[in-house]
């Protein structure tokens, strides 16, 4: 079972990594970087596993929700800061967005998750997860105004991608906000 959870751990910073580095390639070659960095960084494992990995990563950059925050026009670990409002006191906040793009009217925000048991919809996510993206949304909101926010999650450990909509974050938001 530590073996298990080793590997798991293992593809989890895996796939990290890869959905941080391979946007810096022209699209036509993330394939074969993927590929040349699965061998590198996994070459103990069976090459079935590190073609499903490679499949799994390239999957997720494809999805058309979300394909903008994987473009050379996104940014990887974007730390933010602002001050949010719960109730009559005003809290600092700070974090680090896994990728942000912007696109004409959009905001694509995406945060990955590590060593997790994904979720198979969205209704499985966990509250901290969701209070999470709506809070880095909350703190972005005033720098792009009118523009609509695409808010995802990233399960690493089979990249598993789920869409936060927006009626989730405000609830997460009002949860936040009454504790």
């Amino acid at each position: 079972k530590a073996e298990v959870s080793s590997l798991a751990l293992q593809r989890g910073r895996l796939v990290h990594r890869m959905l941080q580095a391979l946007p810096d390639f022209p699209e036509v070659e993330r394939e074969e970087a993927a590929r040349r960095y699965a061998e590198r960084a996994a070459r103990f494992w069976p090459v079935t596993e590190r073609e499903q990995l490679v499949r799994a990563v390239l999957r997720v950059m494809s999805e058309p929700a979300v394909q903008p925050a994987f473009s050379a026009n996104s940014r990887a670990e974007v730390s933010i800061m602002g001050t949010m409002a719960l109730g009559r006191q005003q809290y600092a906040v700070s974090g680090r967005i896994d990728r942000l793009a912007v696109e004409g009217d959009r905001v694509i925000l995406i945060d990955y998750k590590t060593n997790r048991v994904p979720p198979r919809e969205a209704r499985e996510i966990p509250f901290s997860h969701t209070a999470q993206l709506a809070i880095y949304r909350e703190i972005l909101v005033p720098l792009y105004p009118g523009k609509e926010f695409v808010c995802a999650l990233i399960y690493t450990e089979n990249a598993a991608f789920i869409t936060v909509g927006d009626d989730a974050m405000r609830e997460a938001l009002a949860a936040i906000k009454t504790k």
